[in-house]
């Protein structure tokens, strides 16, 4: 009875915190939308997504901020930002004159 009880309690805690996730969520953008719109500035510090819905392991390369150049990265297959190449010199190309920071 008391493993039936703490059964519920563990669902009925995702459940409501899947719920107020939800609440929270904003929809990235399509990748209709991505693919249409240039590289921006607001692009450089986006992250290569990597979570675990998304099981792909893909060689990329994006702008690293801190390093202030591109660098290997591994993409998951899903969730795209602008910051994803499939090239080192095409992430060089579009994304270093935009992110550089010149002095």
């Amino acid at each position: 009875m008391v493993y039936l009880r703490v059964v519920i309690l563990v669902v009925l805690l995702v459940i409501g915190g899947s719920l107020q996730e939800n609440r929270k969520y904003q929809p990235p953008e399509t990748i209709a939308e991505l693919a249409a719109r240039p590289f921006l500035h607001k692009d450089c510090s986006k992250h290569v997504h990597t979570g675990f819905a998304c099981m792909a392991f893909i060689r990329r390369y994006k702008w690293n901020q801190k390093e202030q150049q591109c660098t290997l990265a591994i993409y998951g297959g899903c969730h795209p930002t602008k910051n994803n190449f499939q090239t080192f010199e095409d992430c060089q190309k579009v994304a270093e004159p935009i992110c550089a920071n010149r002095l």
